[in-house]
């Protein structure tokens, strides 16, 4: 490697590590939680209100845990249970997947999202 590959990876390095700081820092908070199963939209759940929902989808059960502003999954019969090993989300954009249940929970904002494609 010369010189001018360090020189590369550290300003690829450096680019990565602003572009998530500033993710992580200055993250729009989100106001409630999508719930789609199967590609399918399940529910929709405000951040504000402290629940626990059961995701039910045939014999796949996700139990979605909200409180004090953020959702994780705490319970799951998947065989892998990644989706548990999520950390809490909260910020506008972040989801949980559950692969083999087909479960996407998605936060998002207030505010509609644009439109960046139309179909007719």
């Amino acid at each position: 490697m010369k010189k001018a590959d360090f020189i590369i990876i550290g300003v690829l390095l450096s680019v990565s590590f602003i572009t998530l700081a500033c993710f992580l820092f200055f993250g729009k908070r989100g106001a409630y939680v999508t719930v789609t199963c199967d590609g399918e939209k399940y529910g929709t759940y405000s951040l504000s209100k402290d629940r626990v929902v059961e995701i039910k989808n045939g014999d796949f059960i996700n139990v979605l845990q909200i409180k004090d502003g953020q959702a994780s999954v705490i319970e799951a019969n998947c065989p892998n249970k990644d989706c548990m090993h999520f950390k809490a989300i909260d910020k506008s954009g972040e989801t949980i997947c559950c692969l083999p249940h087909r479960v996407t929970i998605m936060v998002e904002s207030k505010e509609e999202p644009e439109i960046d494609a139309q179909t007719y």
